[in-house]
């Protein structure tokens, strides 16, 4: 429907679906089995959406500090980067609160 330059707003409108209600996120992935993965910000965490609409988080870590962006590896393995933006000055009185560099993680789903 996005690519049908000549469909109206409402025809647009109409076809989008909403799929569930979450927490705040920042990233997702959908794997080729249907399961969406969200980064989780509040939790510091990873949550699945499976195909059958449970919601379950798989992965909590206090090391995913604002987790983000996904991919996915040749094996199945998922990697999602922590971006630590909880940490820039914006949030914090303008100053930065860093005191590590960001990480990148994999886990298996």
């Amino acid at each position: 429907m996005l690519l049908n330059v000549n469909a109206s707003r409402e025809e647009v409108g109409s076809a989008v679906e909403k799929v569930t209600t979450v927490f705040p996120t920042d990233g997702f992935w959908m794997d080729a089995k249907g399961n969406l993965y969200l980064s989780d910000i509040p939790h510091n965490a990873v949550t699945r959406r499976s195909p059958d609409g449970r919601i379950e988080q798989i992965v909590v870590d206090s090391r995913l500090q604002w987790p983000d962006t996904f991919a996915e590896g040749p094996d199945g393995a998922i990697y999602i980067s922590a971006s630590h933006i909880n940490e820039s000055p914006i949030f914090n009185e303008g100053k930065s609160t860093r005191t590590q560099p960001c990480g990148v993680f994999k886990f298996k789903p």
